[in-house]
Order: structure tokens, then sequence, then C-alpha cells
């Protein structure tokens, strides 16, 4: 079993091109894995900022361990809150 990698994003991009205020320090932790190549798998996303937490998480019926790695890496940029304009609100609104 691989061990989850953490990427420490400083997303002066974001707010950059967001127009949102200061710059916040985004974590991002992923994994994906499957049963068998290929086989079911799944993957997980875990975002933290600010104190406050946000998992992601999917499956998939017949993929590779690959896909599933790189799936959980882009849902947990997709989960980036990108769009905001200023006085957007939350990147990272409570669920």
């Amino acid at each position: 079993m691989t061990r989850p990698r953490s990427i420490d994003l400083v997303d002066d991009f974001l707010s950059f091109r967001s127009g949102a205020g200061p710059l916040k320090k985004v974590q991002l932790i992923t994994d994906g894995a499957c049963l068998g190549n290929p086989g079911p798998g799944g993957w997980a996303a875990i975002l933290r900022c600010d104190g406050q937490k946000k998992e992601l998480f999917g499956c998939e019926k017949h993929t590779t361990n690959n896909r599933m790695e790189l799936t959980a890496a882009i849902e947990g940029l997709r989960a980036l809150k990108v769009g905001l304009r200023s006085g957007g609100g939350d990147r990272f609104p409570s669920t």
C-alpha cells in the first residue's frame, strides 16, 4: 500500500485570478488504488485550509491504479474555488 502524498499549495495565482483577499495556504492530500489492474478501484482527496477540512472520494467498477491516483489529484484541484470574485465568500464552504 502506498502512503498518501501531501502537496502544499500556496494559492497566490488563485488569489490573483479570482480577485480574492489575502493569500491562503491549502493542503491537498490524495490517494487512489484498485484491486487488480484493471479492476474495481477508488480515490480520495482531503483539502485543508484555515482549520477547515473537505473530504472527497469516488470509485469505479473497472479502472486502473494510475487512473485512480490521477483522479484523486484532479478532483482535489477541481474542488478549489478558483472562480471566486472579490467579496465572493469562503473558498471552503462547510459541508
